[in-house]
This record gives structure tokens, C-alpha cells and sequence, in this order.
């Protein structure tokens, strides 16, 4: 042996010395906790592990002993999850315990949702993107839903699961317009705009092609705008007001913008509008989108009269990061009228 190596070996007992230590004859059940204000294991000194204090040779020498403490933060952080996750009365909905002749009795209908439940497993795995589902009721969407959702909480990543009627009723909180709200559903020939009248308790209008991931509603109820594809509808009846896309992609050439093209956005529709909001008279619209000037990325916003004159922006240039935003028609600003 080296001198080299006897110094090593001298440092190394030294930092073994140091660590948390435990008996040999001691076992994992054996282990205690103290709960202070600030918790902290009393036999790994939060370390999270231990080793043994036995001497150099020993079949425990040098091994790495997982604290019991670590269970418990694993159970206690799955626990958090699962309060936040909204997924309790599904929970027993996972891919392990989840088979279609519990869902169907039909074989058709079993082997449509066999192919569904590879794609939603494999999805799962790798949960980038969107993962949809259409199909009746009873077809077994909820199913797999959970069963996505109970995964990645297991995995100790957050989820939050709604079905349509809590969905419906948390908007309740998040929008004042009139008590009317509007979202957007996935269609066979693309996306549908719903208006849902909150006083009333039902849908009032569907407008086909109509939707999108960010819409916005006028304070008096009466319009719904459509900012990805610049367009004004009319809640009452579900006709097209004005089509005002034309009229923004030329005032943003005109501000000397043009618009990102290193994204195209959902189904190519761009990424200039994405987000919008109506002034508290209704008179106007305020919205951002992704852009470029002089070599510069990012969103800049604007505001327009509702029949697309005066548009004038009132940012520069705002840096994100539009990887997944721009590719999405997601908006990162989410622009109000305050």
C-alpha cells in the first residue's frame, strides 16, 4: 500500500467517524423520531441515512443505510398530493386494477378501449402534451383520466383532476362576466366555444369552430372574442360579429412588428393574438401576442376598439420563454383590463 493510499485511508475513517453511526446489533425498527418545530430525525440528524460503527472489514463497513424518516416524508409528501390532487374518490382507478370487461360488455366497444388504454399508459409515462378523449358517457374516459392522474401522483408529481360539473362550478370563482362563462371544448371538426349561464344553471349557446384555450366574455354578457382567430361573436345568437384578425396583423406591421414565426401555434394558426379581455364599458379589447422586432422575441400587448380601430400597442417588447406558450396559443401574460 501506497503512502498515498494510507493517507486515503486514515481521511476516510476520519469522515466515517463523522457521520451518523449506529450499533450493528440495532434494526430499522429500533430507529426514533422527535417531532420539533422544525422536524428533524434524531437518528440520521436529517441526514436522510447512517452507517454502521463497525470496524473496517466488517460486512457493514462503508454501507449507506436509508433512515426510517425517509418513509415517512415519501408518505407524507404523497399524502399532500393526494389533499391538492382532487383525486380521492377515483383513487382506486389505476392501470394495474383498471380492465375494460369492468367497464364494458360489449367487445367492440372493449377493444376500442383497450387501444385507449395504451395510449393513455404510454402517456403517462411521459406526460408532455395533451392526451384527449372523446367518447359517450360510460366509455370509460374518467377511468383513464384518474388512472393518468393516480400515476403521476404515485410518482409524487402534482395533479389536479376535475370532472366537467366541478369544472363547470369552479368557474363560478374564477369569472364575473354577467355570471355568464365561456370555455372551449374539443369537437370532431375543431374546437367549440360554450357559453354557460351561471344564474340559470345551463349552457346557452355553442358555437362550432368558435373556441379556443383563452376566450374572453364582455362585461355585459353580450359578445364573446375569440382573440386567437380575431373574432367577435354574438352570445345571444352564435354569429360572427367582426372578423378582426386582418385588421390586427396589419397594425402590428404597422408598429413595426411582425409576428413570431418560429412558432405556429396550434393547428398553424399563428401565435399573434392569444390572450384578450374587454374593458369595464365593453368599448374595447386588450391583447397580447408573440412577436418579433428588429431580431427581439417576445409578447408585446395591445388594445383596440371592438371593431378593430385604434389598435396601438402599450408594451415593448416582453422576453418569455415560448417554447411551450407559443407552440400552444397559450399566453403567458394573460393580459386584464385593471
Amino acid at each position: 500500500m501506497s503512502a498515498v493510499d494510507c493517507v486515503r485511508g486514515r481521511e476516510n475513517r476520519k469522515i466515517l467517524k463523522k457521520m451518523p453511526q449506529k450499533n450493528s446489533s440495532e434494526t430499522k425498527s429500533e430507529t426514533t423520531t422527535k417531532q420539533q418545530n422544525s422536524y428533524q430525525c434524531e437518528s440520521c440528524d436529517g441526514l436522510g441515512w447512517y452507517t454502521y460503527n463497525v470496524p473496517v472489514g466488517h460486512e457493514s463497513f462503508g454501507k449507506f443505510i436509508n433512515c426510517t424518516c425517509q418513509s415517512i416524508d415519501v408518505q407524507t409528501n404523497l399524502d399532500r398530493l393526494l389533499k391538492k390532487s382532487n383525486l380521492s374518490h377515483v383513487r382506486k382507478y389505476k392501470f394495474e386494477t383498471l380492465v375494460s370487461a369492468d367497464v364494458f360488455n360489449n367487445q367492440s366497444h372493449i377493444d376500442l378501449f383497450t387501444t385507449a388504454y395504451k395510449e393513455a399508459h404510454n402517456y403517462a409515462k411521459n406526460p408532455v402534451g395533451w392526451i384527449v378523449f372523446t367518447g359517450p358517457n360510460g366509455s370509460g374516459k374518467t377511468h383513464l383520466a384518474a388512472a393518468i392522474g393516480n400515476q403521476l401522483i404515485d410518482k409524487g408529481q402534482p395533479v389536479t383532476f376535475f370532472d366537467v360539473p366541478e369544472l363547470i362550478d369552479s368557474f363560478k370563482r374564477w369569472f364575473s362576466n354577467e355570471n355568464k362563462i365561456a370555455y372551449t371544448s374539443f369537437g370532431p371538426r375543431g374546437l367549440i366555444a360554450h357559453i354557460y349561464d351561471v344564474d340559470v344553471g345551463m349552457e346557452i349557446q355553442t358555437i362550432p369552430g368558435g373556441g379556443s384555450i383563452h376566450v374572453a366574455v364582455s362585461p355585459d354578457g353580450t359578445l364573446l372574442f375569440n382573440p386567437v382567430l380575431g373574432r367577435l361573436y354574438d352570445v345571444a345568437t352564435g354569429e360572427l360579429v367582426a372578423d378582426l384578425k386582418n385588421k390586427v396583423l396589419e397594425a402590428l406591421q404597422e408598429n413595426g412588428y411582425t409576428p413570431d414565426t418560429r412558432f405556429q401555434g396550434q393547428a398553424g394558426l399563428g401565435t399573434f393574438p392569444m390572450d384578450a379581455d374587454f374593458s369595464p364599458d365593453g368599448e374595447h379589447i386588450v391583447f397580447d401576442g408573440a412577436v418579433e422586432e428588429n431580431g427581439e422575441f417576445g409578447l408585446v400587448i395591445f388594445r383596440m376598439t371592438t371593431s378593430g380601430d385604434n389598435i396601438t400597442p402599450i408594451t415593448g417588447v416582453i422576453e418569455v420563454n415560448p417554447v411551450f406558450s407559443n407552440g400552444n396559443n397559450y399566453s403567458q401574460l394573460n393580459p386584464d383590463w385593471v
